[in-house]
């Protein structure tokens, strides 16, 4: 009898393990990576201008055939003239019918990023931070994503709001995905990626008007949950 109990709770918690994010997130950031360096794609992103944004779905074939919470990948690419990048992601939701959500990720470079030095391992590093994240999210029960958690300019309109974003079960999960898959892609320790959040919500913080000693025990806070749940994985 104790052996089949073993041997079910074997099966429930294979049953109810993530997929390998790794390879969902590889698999994406490969096929951006391989838009990014076509040559057509290059000379097309020269001449676009900075207001606009080119955007198509990403060709994932048969990758999430048995993965019935993503729908498609959608890619936006934008450029800039200030040098600067930025990866962004979204799992956008559809909690009544969650094979129709979708996973969109923007991106914006700098105009000639085929010839800056070292682009692509920052990109790769990006986005092994920014696909991870959401890809956890579309693992993530719809009772966990639909929860009482502030979004947007929402999550800055108080402390508490803050703590609830930043601190809900769902931003955890998400945000220590991308620091494991992020530490994972560039060698860095987790615990320094973990600093770096915490220096970017609390800097976040206070261009929104609160004060350093008012949001640092929330950031005390935040950080004690996040590390918590990082430890719990390994």
């Amino acid at each position: 009898m104790n052996l089949l109990r073993e041997y079910i709770r074997i099966l429930l918690t294979e049953s109810t393990k993530d997929p390998d994010l790794g390879m969902f997130s590889n698999e994406i950031s490969n096929k951006i990576m391989s838009v990014l360096g076509d040559s057509s794609v290059i000379d097309r992103l020269k001449e676009q201008s900075a207001e606009s944004e080119v955007t198509t779905i990403i060709d994932t074939g048969a990758l999430f055939t048995n993965y019935d919470t993503i729908n498609d990948v959608h890619l936006g690419i934008a450029v800039n003239d200030q040098g600067y990048g930025r990866v962004k992601a979204y799992y956008l939701c559809v909690p009544e019918d969650r094979s129709q959500s979708n996973l969109v990720i923007e991106v914006d470079i700098p105009r000639g990023y085929s010839q800056v030095d070292e682009f692509n391992e920052w990109m790769e590093v990006e986005l092994a931070d920014a696909l991870s994240h959401e890809l956890q999210h579309s693992c993530d029960p719809t009772e966990m994503l639909t929860a009482d958690i502030p979004e947007g300019e929402a999550k800055w309109e108080s402390l508490e709001n803050i703590y609830k974003h930043f601190g809900s079960e769902a931003e955890t999960r998400g945000n220590v995905a991308g620091i494991m898959s992020r530490a994972k892609r560039s060698g860095r320790d987790p615990l320094d990626i973990l600093d770096d959040k915490m220096d970017e919500i609390f800097n976040e913080a206070l261009s929104n008007g609160f004060n350093e000693d008012e949001i640092t025990p929330v950031i005390q806070k935040i950080y004690a949950m996040w590390k918590g749940y990082m430890q719990s994985l390994s």
